[in-house]
């Protein structure tokens, strides 16, 4: 009986907290940035927005920050991204990702708000990642 109880309670307190979650990053999002596809990832852009290239820190619109994201592409061509955290409440979510260039890793910070019933991009935050595996 109290085996039972734990585990109601358990699964009681999972379901509760599944909103703070946020929502799943869209698989296109992992995909634009492995193919370098800058079409796609601005697709998610809210039509103003702020990018932060290591000490470049941009507000801007949608087609500038397509083209900070071009070049940022031309200059460091992807091999792999992939998301090590996801995170966020009802209006807004973040995730933070590992972008693997031909110049090195960067960690790559996405902060989504909630626009008319959608999740765009707001904030893009890309940063030299200096840390060693062991």
């Amino acid at each position: 009986m109290n085996r039972h109880l734990t585990i109601f309670i358990a699964l009681l307190l999972l379901y509760s907290c599944k909103g703070l979650f946020g929502q799943k990053i869209p698989d296109p999002i992992v995909k634009a940035f492995n193919a370098a596809d800058v079409e796609a990832l601005s697709g998610y852009f809210h039509m103003r927005l702020q990018v932060n290239i290591s000490d470049s820190d941009y507000m801007c619109s949608r087609s500038q920050a397509k083209e900070i994201m071009r070049e940022f592409f031309t200059n460091n061509k992807p091999s792999s991204f992939s998301f090590i955290f996801e995170g966020g409440k009802e209006d807004s979510n973040f995730s933070i990702g590992t972008l693997v260039t031909s110049s090195g890793n960067y960690r790559v910070n996405i902060f989504f708000r909630k626009f008319e019933g959608e999740y765009l991009i707001h904030l893009l935050r890309i940063e030299k990642d200096d840390t060693k595996s062991f």
